[in-house]
């Protein structure tokens, strides 16, 4: 990453290595900031960390609001399994309680589709970048780079591009793994999931170029 030039625009990166909680909460990028706290019921193991889709979240201790720039942030994690497509909200990440114009969360396979919002929402799916998905296996990066570009990528690909203008902001709440998050009960709409975090990160937003360099590390890791 330091190679890439990717290492500075790291807030947050969980490499999921070990195989216990404790192993699995630290952030590679800074010791002492957004280590995990694991909720409910998880199972930790050198595949990563899976919760179990009913009870169980990873609060990162990380505002988006205080820690990032709404048009130049992105967040990436990387899926080795592939539960039943869910059509309630299986997702990750935060959200304001009642202003959607603030959010910061993905849906990695709602009724196979991809959806990721950083800023504005508005109940629209045109303000984010949504594509067919009909399996989770992979890493998945979505990025913006200014208020009029949002992308997703999966595996290397260019999924989806979103040129609507944001006029949003992030939220202040913590981001979240295992489901989202909005302040109340530790929960946004989204409902609990069990998607295998194998690795995971949050941080500036990265180009085309950057997107390739970040996947080509990743992957290279996790093949070893």
């Amino acid at each position: 990453l330091k190679t890439y030039g990717l290492w500075t625009k790291m807030k947050a990166i969980y490499p999921f290595v070990g195989g216990t909680a404790e192993q699995h909460r630290w952030n590679l990028k800074t010791l002492t900031d957004f280590k995990l706290t694991f909720v409910g019921g998880w199972s930790h193991s050198n595949n990563g960390a899976l919760p179990n889709g009913t009870t169980a979240y990873a609060d990162t201790q990380l505002s988006p609001s205080l820690t990032l720039s709404v048009n130049n942030a992105h967040t990436s994690i990387y899926v080795n399994n592939n539960p039943v497509a869910y059509t309630s909200y299986p997702g990750f990440g935060c959200q304001d309680v009642v202003d959607n114009t603030k959010t910061f969360y993905t849906l990695l396979s709602l009724s196979n589709t991809y959806y990721s919002f950083i800023g504005d929402e508005k109940g629209s799916s045109t303000y984010g970048v949504m594509y067919n998905n009909t399996d989770s296996k992979g890493f998945y990066i979505a990025s913006r780079t200014s208020s009029m570009m949002l992308k997703g990528y999966k595996n290397n690909i260019l999924k989806a591009t979103t040129t609507i203008q944001n006029t949003g902001l992030l939220p202040s709440q913590n981001y979240h793994y295992g489901s989202g998050n909005n302040g109340t009960a530790g929960l946004l709409s989204l409902t609990y999931n069990n998607y295998s975090h194998a690795f995971a990160s949050i941080g500036d937003g990265l180009t085309d170029a950057e997107a390739t360099a970040f996947y080509n590390a990743v992957q290279t890791f996790q093949t070893t």
